[in-house]
């Protein structure tokens, strides 16, 4: 059963913390921490590591960020991401007011490294854009501050931000490629539906037809506007979803094979291993071993 509890770090701030339940973890994106903080000038958060990837609100004020390969100035307005799992570092420059949300789960870090790759960590958004980001993590601040938690409003609402954020993404670099703007503005939206589709329904089969009519759209349309909107195919990027799945759930859980296969929605553990091996060159038990030999802490 998933929990979210309230907690005070001052008496201006406040945060919850979520203990996902077992199915969360194997098959959401879920919260660990969200909360909004109030920053005095000068006040440093910095960690050498912290368990999840991070998504942060500039509210009010400026925050200097500094993280591998990315150092600058996040402004009110900007989103800010980070991968809390390395060293990070981030400092108020002026009385400052951030909404943020710490999480992990299924296909959390392809998100991650697809919008960063794009956009990097410090992200400005055009009005849209940023009014609907902030918008879903305000929902998710009243969600996991609700009486009653439901990780599937927030797996939602998670999802949301972080299709938004790719799609943005998408677009930039479709502009940088040349390739103009996306398109009809229904377009992202029914990609953005699908997206969240495949997100909540990865261990089932997924076909193109059911895509499309999530989405809205006829089936070459969709195939061509899933392409440009994300960069993958609709069958690409239902494979990365459960690649993402399936190694994190091996190197952060215990779960068996067969408790992966299903998971991630594969027919039979052959089929999966087999897909795995071509994709990452090793089978899931050695990439199990080696997460396991990377992620011990010396002793």
């Amino acid at each position: 059963m998933a929990v979210a509890r309230h907690l005070t770090w001052s008496g201006r701030d406040a945060y919850h913390l979520c203990m996902p339940s077992r199915s969360a973890q194997q098959v959401l994106i879920y919260p660990s921490l969200v909360g909004r903080f109030e920053y005095e000038t000068g006040q440093v958060t910095e960690r050498t590591t912290f368990d999840s990837l991070l998504v942060m609100l500039v509210e009010s004020g400026s925050m200097e960020i500094d993280v591998p390969g990315c150092v600058g100035v996040a402004h009110a307005g900007d989103v800010v991401l980070i991968d809390c799992y390395q060293h990070h570092r981030y400092v108020a420059l002026e009385p400052t007011r951030a909404l943020w949300a710490h999480f992990e789960g299924a296909g959390a870090r392809l998100y991650y490294d697809e919008v960063c790759a794009t956009m990097r960590n410090i992200i400005t958004l055009p009005d849209e854009v940023r009014e609907a980001v902030a918008a879903n993590l305000r929902n998710l601040l009243d969600a996991v501050s609700g009486e009653r938690y439901d990780e599937l409003v927030a797996d939602r609402l998670l999802t949301d931000v972080l299709g938004d954020l790719l799609l943005e993404a998408k677009r930039r670099q479709s502009e940088a490629e040349g390739g103009g703007d996306v398109g009809e503005r229904s377009r992202p939206q029914g990609v953005r539906d699908a997206m969240t589709h495949i997100m909540s329904h990865i261990n089932e089969p997924l076909s193109v037809s059911e895509l499309a009519a999530v989405a809205g759209m006829g089936e070459r349309s969709f195939m061509r506007a899933f392409k440009k909107e994300t960069g993958y195919t609709p069958h690409a990027y239902i494979i990365e979803i459960r690649m993402s799945n399936a190694k994190s759930m091996l190197v952060n859980m215990t779960a068996s094979l067969q408790e992966i296969c299903d998971a991630v929605g594969f027919s039979s553990t052959n089929a999966f291993c087999m897909a795995f091996k071509n994709k990452t060159g090793m089978s899931p038990m050695e990439y199990r071993r080696r997460g396991a030999a990377v992620t011990s802490p010396l002793t």
